[in-house]
């Protein structure tokens, strides 16, 4: 393991920080981006409601997954679980490339079509 790799697993020790982490997504980070001031800070509780019930799109099903696979995440370290305690840190949004396609043109061109993915990874603490 690279030294950066090792100090920045050192450090994710050290804060205690659980994390999820969802590659591939089909949506492309822009789209993402744009639901994520709505739940970044919030309670993990409060943030679950909030995409049951209010949000249709289609990022708060993935984000539903992500955040449940975080709270798994920390049931299985830390053993216990209060949802009160539990909130979202932070939230991570980056491109994770793009598929490909053709779209036919005049004139025997054709242009790029890109179909961007995201990589999403949120990072849960207790307060």
């Amino acid at each position: 393991m690279g030294k950066r790799k090792r100090l920045y697993s050192e450090r994710i020790k050290r804060n205690k920080e659980i994390f999820s982490i969802f590659k591939k997504v089909r949506i492309s980070p822009k789209k993402i981006r744009a639901t994520i001031n709505l739940i970044k800070g919030k309670n993990v509780f409060y943030v679950l409601n909030l995409l049951d019930n209010f949000l249709s799109f289609k990022i708060s099903i993935i984000f539903k997954k992500i955040i449940k696979s975080a709270i798994y995440n920390y049931i299985n370290k830390n053993g216990e679980i209060s949802f009160k305690d539990i909130y979202i840190k932070n939230i991570i949004v980056n491109s994770s490339g793009y598929y490909k396609r053709i779209k036919y043109a005049p004139m025997g061109r054709c242009h790029m079509i890109k179909k961007r993915l995201s990589y999403i990874k949120i990072i849960i603490n207790k307060r």
